[in-house]
């Protein structure tokens, strides 16, 4: 609106403001001076009186003329100064300010919107890094507690194992080999002999499935024996033992001047309280010194004890 109003002073100012020309008001008047100056001339003639009265009817057109001229209003005066180039100059240029405050003022609101905007982004951000922050302390706690939990779960779970042994022990059954003797039998000449007492010293009765034991000899065969195959033993019970083998002259000799030495490796399966189907394997290693005259000793080198399925294949 403004530029418009603009465009229309500058038009004004360029092409100048319509006036009514002096003239024409003055020849409208003089017509109806001269329409009177004849109508009177019809008149009846009177005396001359002389030159004057024609210089009368000439005085009489004049105020005609004066009361045209006079009937003419001026402009405005806001019309006139603004008509002038040195206001046309001040009012664009108020114009131009104007228009420039307006502009201004659309940026600061745009200004102060972004401000507003950056400072609701930075509550936001700060109030999601305390969010977050807090976040991250209750998981720090529950991590704390889920270890202190786990920590007490693997103390608890210890002395469930130890607990578990400590019940499995009264219930744990060997055979113990002890009382081992060697010699020449009598009526058997050619022959050695090794006697061994096997006994079940757990408080509950066992079943022996399958035996074997086995000395093991320098440049000749190893001597293998099975022994107590499908044998019950009670409690604190105790059988004797006895294997025969033949003999070459030197080891008897030997074993009559010096110890005759033979390693010893027996193995049993045997089951007790827990059932058939829980197997205990057990391997005795040592080795057996005989001499003779003297006392016949071993001495344990290994002693091992598994449990297995009872379907699993015999390691003997």
């Amino acid at each position: 609106m403004i530029l418009r109003v603009l465009a229309l002073l500058v038009v004004a100012y360029s092409t100048g403001w319509p006036q009514m020309a002096k003239n024409d008001h003055a020849t409208g008047k003089g017509e109806k001076t001269t329409t009177k100056t004849n109508t009177n001339s019809i008149q009846p003639s009177t005396p001359n009186m002389g030159t004057p009265a024609a210089g009368a009817i000439g005085t009489s057109a004049k105020p005609g003329e004066h009361q045209g001229e006079s009937e003419q209003k001026p402009l405005p005066w806001f019309i006139r100064a603004i008509a002038k180039p040195e206001w046309l100059t001040v009012i664009v240029t108020a114009a131009y300010t104007f228009v420039a405050f307006l502009q201004w003022r659309a940026i600061r609101r745009q200004a102060d919107s972004l401000d507003r905007q950056i400072k609701e982004a930075k509550e936001s951000s700060d109030n999601a890094a305390t969010t977050a922050n807090a976040t991250l302390k209750a998981i720090k706690r529950q991590a704390r507690h889920m270890e202190a939990q786990s920590g007490a779960m693997v103390r608890q779970a210890n002395m469930t194992e130890r607990q578990m042994n400590i019940m499995e022990a009264q219930f744990f059954q060997w055979v113990e080999m002890a009382n081992w003797e060697s010699g020449e039998p009598l009526l058997e000449p050619g022959k050695f002999g090794v006697r061994v007492t096997l006994s079940n010293p757990t408080d509950f009765p066992m079943t022996i499935r399958t035996g074997k034991i086995t000395l093991a000899r320098a440049w000749v065969d190893d001597i293998e024996r099975s022994i107590m195959e499908d044998t019950f033993l009670a409690p604190k019970e105790s059988t004797l033992m006895e294997i025969k083998f033949h003999i070459e002259e030197a080891s008897l000799l030997q074993y009559r001047e010096a110890p005759l030495i033979f390693p010893v490796k027996a193995v049993f399966r045997h089951f007790g309280p827990l059932g058939e189907k829980v197997i205990t394997n057990q391997i005795v290693r040592g080795v057996l010194c005989c001499w003779k005259g003297r006392p016949t000793t071993f001495q344990t080198t290994d002693n091992d004890s598994q449990k297995a399925d009872a379907d699993q294949e015999s390691p003997i």
